[in-house]
């Protein structure tokens, strides 16, 4: 990409069950996070999705190199979208619950999918930390080390194929 200040808005980021067998979303990550200078993101629900839009386009104006933003078909969660806009810091990943028996950190539409695991957990006595992560490149390495050695269990939670993967 050379550096270009180039924004990819990549729909139908994930497993997307109403386009059929050939049509899913799910090797994107895999192809874009290996070109050199690439960012790429994915929000947890419309509201991040909006930041996430303006960071690309703040990223691009100030030609700080390629961008891609992930998002899934169809409609949000229903959040509240009134949030001044506001630039997402790169590569700095989000803890939205505190736990000390596991870590999950998620990236992208199944954030909402882990907190509910996370819940169900707490249910059976076991207390997970849930982290969107955000971004697949650059990863928030400080905070996944930190997780990662805190309890010694992590799980990732994506939709994309395993290989080249988040």
């Amino acid at each position: 990409m050379q550096g270009l200040p180039v924004v990819f808005a990549m729909d139908r980021g994930g497993i997307v069950g109403d386009d059929g067998r050939t049509h899913q979303g799910v090797y994107d990550i895999a192809f874009l996070r290996i070109l050199p200078g690439m960012t790429l993101m994915a929000p947890k629900d419309e509201a991040e999705l909006r930041q996430m839009v303006w960071t690309a386009y703040r990223h691009a104006a100030a030609r700080r190199g390629p961008i891609g933003v992930r998002f899934p078909r169809g409609t949000g969660t229903g959040v509240p979208l009134d949030a001044p806009l506001a630039e997402v810091p790169i590569g700095v990943s989000e803890t939205l619950r505190e736990g000390t028996d596991l870590a999950i950190l998620a990236y992208g539409h199944p954030v909402s999918a882990a907190l509910e695991a996370a819940e169900a957990l707490a249910r059976d006595g076991l207390e997970a930390t849930v982290v969107n992560a955000r971004f697949a490149k650059p990863l928030d390495a400080e905070r996944i080390l930190a997780l990662a050695a805190a309890s010694g269990r992590f799980v990732t939670v994506e939709e994309h194929v395993v290989a080249g993967g988040f």
